[in-house]
């Protein structure tokens, strides 16, 4: 469950990854008395970690911004007001909640690819190695954000280029200047993989409401075009 929540949840993190790996060796069989195929090793290893991780990432962005949202209507104390003015609680929305769901299910499906294959090609197994192994997921998380925030502005009708010139730096910033460090502080301090592990989701987690506010603070929900039937003459009086 951890090793798919920390592949799901976006920005991640090495950390979850290396741990996960060291997990595999630990528990590995000594002998091995039957042969495994090729096959059945990519979708142990690779295919149904992804497919859980991409439901755990939806899961994981569904909650991140419905709890964003809710932040935001207590902070800005949000109103709408009718044609009578009077005052309506602010509502969740729902189009913004299910699109961000949907890029989490996305995120965890590449990202439970991603790092068992990076970690494959360059293991973690020392400071250099964790070094570059942070250098390149950072940058691959920069490029995620980049595509999350094109993505929720066009399918809420905004210009993504827009988004990314306004919302992406600050995102980016964020995510540099969090995940780096605790990449070097869960490998070269915590030697505890109960530590390390609930040092990656807290920091993860909080990347999530980051990028749900990111994303979503400069873009509105179009409101529904209402239809002629619902259109009122202003006026009752007949011209005789």
């Amino acid at each position: 469950f951890f090793r798919a929540w920390g592949f799901a949840l976006m920005p991640s993190n090495v950390a979850h990854k290396y741990i996960a790996t060291m997990a595999r060796k630990h528990h590995a069989p000594a002998v091995h008395t039957l042969a495994v195929s090729p096959f059945h090793v990519f979708v142990h290893e690779y295919v149904v970690p992804s497919l859980v991780s991409a439901v755990v990432g939806g899961t994981t962005f569904a909650v991140a911004d419905v709890a964003t949202q809710k932040m935001e209507m207590y902070l800005t104390k949000k109103v709408k007001k009718d044609k009578h003015h009077k005052e309506e609680k602010a509502e969740l929305d729902w189009k913004r909640l299910v699109i961000f769901a949907k890029s989490g299910v996305v995120s965890g499906l590449w990202t439970g690819l991603w790092f068992p294959l990076l970690t494959a090609v360059i293991p973690p197994t020392s400071i250099t190695s964790v070094a570059i192994l942070t250098a390149i997921d950072n940058f691959q998380n920069l490029a995620l954000i980049a595509a999350t925030q094109a993505y929720s502005a066009m399918e809420m009708g905004a210009n993504p280029m827009i988004t990314l010139k306004n919302d992406w730096p600050p995102m980016a910033v964020f995510t540099i200047a969090v995940h780096v460090p605790t990449d070097m502080v869960v490998f070269l301090l915590l030697k505890s993989a109960v530590a390390q592990s609930s040092l990656s989701l807290v920091v993860d987690a909080l990347s999530t409401l980051m990028l749900s506010y990111f994303t979503f603070r400069n873009i509105e929900t179009p409101a529904p075009a209402k239809s002629l039937d619902t259109i009122k003459p202003e006026s009752d009086k007949v011209l005789t």
